[in-house]
């Protein structure tokens, strides 16, 4: 081959990676111009420095980055800076998984976690001792980033933090129930009211403008008006937040209305609560027995059992949905919380937990033998499938006619 063919070849080369080049930049230029374009949709912009006053419980918060007004016109709050003003405790990642993920957060009370996660309206709430679950809410707004720091809609927050929240143009004013009522208390007493329930379910009906009140031995609830909304007749009266609804009793039974007064559940029991939130579950129960409703509050486990746990095993078997410890005559036995089908029948002397590694271990024992009980279920199930294959093998045979 002569100079100058291997110089064409030379250029051939030269051009076929030139044009690589050109579409490896026009594909960088892509790439970068999707991700702003990601970052636009995303990530609302400081449009504006709000002039207004902050206040939290009375006193002025001074700090510029507590609030910003995206294009839209929605105003976001920052949950650290809103945290640290409540002195409340703030911490990137989700709740008991230890990790920095900052398009995650979580913030503590005293008694309960709030957690929240960039780009999603969902949030949970959970007490501390994990006794009954996660609940989960829907907020309006979707939680979003700026300035590394996680923000929701300032009209979210009165339901994410159960605060009260009031906005004018020039004055931002934060409640939190326990200074609500103290600046209130005169004025409710005055209305004729007796004392206030300040207990901690109760109080998170203030972010939803309304006070559980007393006059004499009875119980009621008003609104921050003053006007009456639930009539003052009640024993006994609980917040179910996440339905909107109000255990209450009269006369030592127990039932479920709504917060504007219809009956969701006749007061019959003898004592009525919520046994989990995840899945929703109460305790009935009926002469000293007890028993299980669904979120349906239709009975699957009948008022025949001493005790049940708030306890839930989760995770025995794929088939399975949360499993109810319960007791009968001082023997334990499971049942499926998905339908009330017994698991097994009451005759296990113990039912212990124990941890292995980060796993929690249960463990059987009846007569002095331990089993373990994720296996000892799983063959119980095992064995009834195949009794259950087998019965459709049986040919049913008729006699002749004669």
């Amino acid at each position: 081959m002569d100079i100058l063919e291997d110089d064409e070849l030379e250029n051939e080369a030269n051009i076929k990676n030139k044009k690589k080049l050109i579409l490896i930049l026009i594909a960088v230029c892509v790439f970068l111009l999707l991700a702003l374009v990601a970052a636009i949709v995303f990530m609302p912009k400081k449009t504006e420095v709000i002039q207004k006053k902050n206040y939290l419980d009375g006193q002025e918060i001074k700090n510029e980055n507590l609030i910003f007004k995206a294009e839209d016109g929605t105003e976001y709050i920052s949950l650290k800076d809103l945290s640290d003003a409540l002195k409340y405790t703030y911490c990137n990642g989700a709740y008991l998984e230890y990790s920095e993920d900052k398009t995650k957060c979580y913030i503590e009370t005293e008694n309960n976690v709030v957690g929240f996660q960039v780009n999603s309206n969902e949030i949970y709430k959970v007490k501390k001792d994990l006794e009954k679950g996660y609940e989960y809410f829907t907020l309006q707004n979707e939680a979003v980033t700026m300035n590394d720091k996680i923000y929701i809609a300032l009209t979210d927050a009165r339901k994410a933090l159960n605060v009260i929240v009031k906005n004018q143009t020039n004055k931002m004013t934060i409640d939190t129930p326990d200074y609500f009522i103290e600046q209130t208390k005169e004025d409710i007493e005055a209305a004729g009211y007796t004392a206030i329930d300040t207990s901690e379910d109760n109080l998170r009906l203030l972010s939803y403008d309304m006070i559980v009140v007393e006059k004499g031995d009875k119980k009621g609830i008003i609104n921050t008006n003053l006007e009456e909304v639930i009539g003052i007749k009640y024993d006994t009266i609980v917040f179910d937040e996440g339905r909107k609804e109000l255990i209450v009793s009269n006369n030592k039974k127990y039932g479920i209305i709504s917060i504007d007064g219809n009956i969701r559940l006749k007061l019959m029991y003898d004592n009525l609560e919520i046994l989990n939130y995840d899945p929703l579950l109460y305790v009935i129960g009926i002469n000293e027995k007890f028993g299980v409703l669904n979120a349906k509050k239709e009975t699957i486990v009948e008022p025949e059992y001493d005790k049940i746990s708030s306890t839930l095993i989760r995770n025995i078997d794929k088939d399975l949905g949360p499993v109810i410890i319960v007791q009968k005559d001082e023997k334990y036995g499971l049942i499926d919380s998905k339908d009330g089908e017994a698991i097994l029948d009451c005759i296990f002397d113990k039912i212990e937990e124990t941890e292995e590694g980060d796993k929690q271990i249960y463990i059987l024992e009846n007569e002095g033998q331990k089993y373990m009980l994720e296996n000892y279920v799983k063959e119980i199930l095992k064995q009834r499938e195949e009794e259950r294959k087998e019965k459709e093998k049986e040919v049913v045979v008729l006699p002749s006619q004669q």
